[in-house]
C-alpha cells in the first residue's frame, strides 16, 4: 500500500484566560489507501504531552447554518466538549411522533422496544478536545480531501456520500465537525468560535 507523508510545521497564538499562550506543534500527515492519519505533536520535546489546555471555558461555534438549532450539550470536564446541532424541522416531527407513543404508552421508559423511536434526521456534531497533540486516523477512501487554514492553523477536510468531517485546532484545543452540510458551512463555523466562560 502505498504512503505519502508530510510534514508541517506552524507557529499558532490563541487568547485564554490565562493571556496569549504561544505554542510550536509539528503536524504529520500520513495517506493510505482507505483513511488519512493526522499526528500533532509538540516540538519542544520537554512539553510533549503536556500541553492539556486548561480553564473554565469552551469555544462555541456563533455561526451555525440556517434551520439546525443546539439540542444537546454533554461535557466531559478534562476530555471532551460535545454541541448536537439538528435540523429544527426533522427534529419537531420526529418530536411529534414521540409524543404520540408517550401519550399511548404513559412514559419513554414504557414503550415498546419494537415501538421506540430515535431521531434519525440531518445532525451536526461538534466536538472540542482539551490537547491539540494526539493522533487521529478518518475515513479518506472514495472520498473529496482538503487542506486549508482556519484562523491561521492547518486544518484537515473529508468529504464523503454528503457528509463533511473538519479537523483543526486553534493553539490552545482541537476540534471536529461532522454533519451534512456544505464545506462553505463548516468553514464559516470553524472561523467563528468565540470563548465561553462557563456559569458561575
Amino acid at each position: 500500500m502505498a504512503t505519502a507523508a508530510a510534514v508541517l510545521v506552524v507557529l499558532t497564538a490563541a487568547l485564554s484566560v490565562e493571556g496569549v499562550r504561544t505554542q510550536l506543534y509539528n503536524y504529520f500527515i500520513s495517506h493510505h489507501q482507505e483513511y488519512t492519519e493526522l499526528r500533532v505533536a509538540a516540538c519542544d520535546e520537554a512539553a510533549a504531552g503536556k500541553s492539556l489546555s486548561t480553564g473554565d471555558y469552551h469555544y462555541v461555534p456563533s455561526y451555525v447554518p440556517d434551520g439546525y438549532v443546539l439540542q444537546e450539550t454533554q461535557d466531559e470536564g478534562n476530555y471532551f466538549y460535545v454541541l448536537q446541532y439538528v435540523d429544527q424541522e426533522a427534529y419537531n416531527a420526529y418530536q411529534k411522533q414521540l409524543d404520540a407513543l408517550v401519550e399511548q404508552w404513559g412514559s419513554e421508559e414504557d414503550i415498546p422496544e419494537d415501538k421506540q423511536i430515535r431521531y434519525t434526521g440531518p445532525q451536526i456534531m461538534y466536538v472540542e478536545m482539551r490537547s491539540v497533540e494526539g493522533t487521529t486516523q478518518f475515513d479518506t477512501e472514495n472520498a473529496v480531501y482538503k487542506e486549508l487554514t482556519i484562523n491561521g492553523s492547518p486544518a484537515y477536510m473529508s468529504i464523503k456520500n454528503g457528509q463533511v468531517l473538519l479537523l483543526w485546532d486553534n493553539g490552545d484545543r482541537s476540534f471536529q465537525l461532522f454533519g451534512p452540510i456544505s464545506e462553505e458551512d463548516a468553514v464559516s463555523m470553524a472561523n467563528s468560535l468565540a470563548v465561553q466562560n462557563a456559569p458561575q
